[in-house]
């Protein structure tokens, strides 16, 4: 492998923290992002490399989500609710989990019981956690 051309991500953790917020604080597509950041910062990033490098930031999150979840199953009170979120054009269903410690939010096509269920037993936080969009 030429120097410079290592495996792994060129990208560190500031450019990461800055697409994950961009990305999910802001709503911007892959390809306003790939634009801003070439644009503002001089940061030639396709579209793919974003979407590798938002699936590299959950897969270090799995840990978190993981750690909140044993708190939520473990609670003795847990409040939840949902409301509509539009998702690629499609209507799904956010919903919240939380006491006084702890909040989880998760996004699923469906409204039924079923949500909770996955929720309340130890399901992975593959399936449970963060998903990018």
């Amino acid at each position: 492998v030429p120097a410079g051309m290592e495996p792994g991500s060129p990208f560190g953790s500031s450019i990461q923290s800055l697409v994950t917020y961009l990305r999910y604080t802001h709503a911007i597509s892959y390809e306003r992002l790939s634009g801003i950041l070439g644009e503002v910062f001089g940061l030639k990033i396709s579209e793919g490399a974003i979407a590798n490098l938002l699936s590299t930031v959950k897969t270090s999150l799995d840990d978190q989500v993981n750690q909140i979840l044993q708190r939520l199953r473990q609670a003795k009170l847990i409040c939840s609710d949902e409301t509509s979120a539009r998702v690629n054009g499609q209507n799904q269903w956010e919903w919240v989990f939380q006491n006084q410690d702890i909040c989880l939010h998760v996004i699923r096509p469906s409204r039924g019981a079923g949500v909770i269920s996955e929720v309340r037993r130890g399901t992975s936080s593959a399936s449970v956690g963060i998903r990018p969009i």
